[in-house]
């Protein structure tokens, strides 16, 4: 069986990395609720995490979505518009 599941790239293109980059602050322009569980768990509590459920289910629901990468600023794009 093979899971498919869209790459999250940061602003160059890259693959969001957890590692140094962000420990030595490459994405201190993203906001910490995008880049840390706990903050998006802090700043936006179970709606947050519903809203993010929400966007993941909609990748299933249309596959087409599913099948395509996505940059952390759609993600803060979705949370800012339905707020």
């Amino acid at each position: 069986m093979i899971f498919y599941a869209p790459l999250i790239l940061d602003w160059s293109g890259a693959k969001m990395s957890k590692s140094l980059y962000v420990k030595e602050g490459a994405y201190s322009d993203i906001p910490t609720a995008f880049i840390n569980y706990k903050y998006l768990k802090q700043e936006y509590g179970l709606d947050g995490l519903k809203k993010l459920y929400n966007i993941v289910s909609n990748w299933f629901e249309n596959p087409y979505m599913l099948f395509r990468h996505y940059t952390i600023y759609y993600f803060i794009k979705e949370f800012e518009e339905n707020e």
